[in-house]
């Protein structure tokens, strides 16, 4: 059975404005159970940030003209819980961690490529004018179970080839402290590191989607800039690093936000 199965273009509003479509790739494996640092679980703070960004974008009348949300969850296997769907219409969501269950990160990566691919199509085939995508990948892990190592070569080939190309604006996330940077610091080329953010904060990290997505809806802000924005935002004081490039010991309070 093909990993695509089940996409769709998903559901269209009849709007005249430009739609700015944001795909979301969920972690949902074993370790998103890890408790936080106030005792909270990684999932549930994750579940909470991400209905109040809803909330929030639904809330702005420039944004949720719009605004066109996805939402994939890996831990195990790769489901769709969202289909592209106009935030106006969006419910609230309720991820659930699938126990000792591996990451399937390429392999989200590839399938959130897909369905954005569909719904540019949709656009296409409705007449309607869009934004290049948004792809937000929130992980606390790296890459594992059979064949990942090679879906995540292939699908960091592909999202470097369509960033290059101006095709979709990325934001890699990592939640935690057990996080393999390594591999996020591969999905984007712009992006000088992957967006470290403290588990218990991650509304910090929604609000700044919500703020950057009006200004692009609005014309005040192009995709150059705001990958120009994102890395300051993130962008730590100091870079220490190893003769490979890749940063040892780094403080993570000076990464979080």
């Amino acid at each position: 059975m093909s990993q695509y199965e089940g996409l769709t273009q998903g559901s269209f509003k009849n709007s005249t404005a430009r739609r700015l479509p944001i795909c979301f790739c969920l972690d949902v494996s074993g370790s998103m159970i890890a408790k936080t640092t106030r005792g909270t679980k990684r999932i549930d703070e994750m579940n909470a940030a991400f209905n109040r960004f809803l909330e929030a974008m639904k809330g702005n009348e420039v944004v949720a003209e719009s605004a066109d949300v996805a939402a994939l969850t890996f831990g195990g296997k790769v489901d769709v819980p969202l289909q592209m769907t106009p935030i106006s219409q969006v419910e609230a969501q309720t991820f659930d961690v699938r126990k000792r269950s591996f990451t399937p990160l390429g392999e989200a990566i590839l399938t959130a490529i897909q369905l954005l691919d569909l719904r540019k199509q949709g656009y296409k085939d409705n007449g309607m004018k869009y934004f290049q995508p948004w792809l937000v990948v929130i992980t606390d892990g790296e890459p594992e179970g059979d064949g990942a190592a090679e879906a995540m070569d292939e699908a960091v080939q592909m999202i470097n080839q369509l960033e290059s190309e101006g095709k979709i604006v990325i934001f890699p996330v990592g939640i935690g402290t057990d996080v393999d940077f390594r591999e996020l610091k591969r999905i984007s080329r712009i992006r000088k590191e992957p967006i470290r953010v403290d588990e218990t904060n991650l509304s910090a990290f929604f609000d700044f989607l919500n703020a950057s997505s009006e200004q692009v809806v609005t014309g005040s802000l192009e995709t150059e800039e705001l990958n120009r924005t994102i890395n300051r935002q993130y962008e730590p004081e100091e870079t220490p690093s190893d003769d490979d490039g890749y940063q040892q010991e780094i403080n993570l309070d000076d990464w979080s936000i």
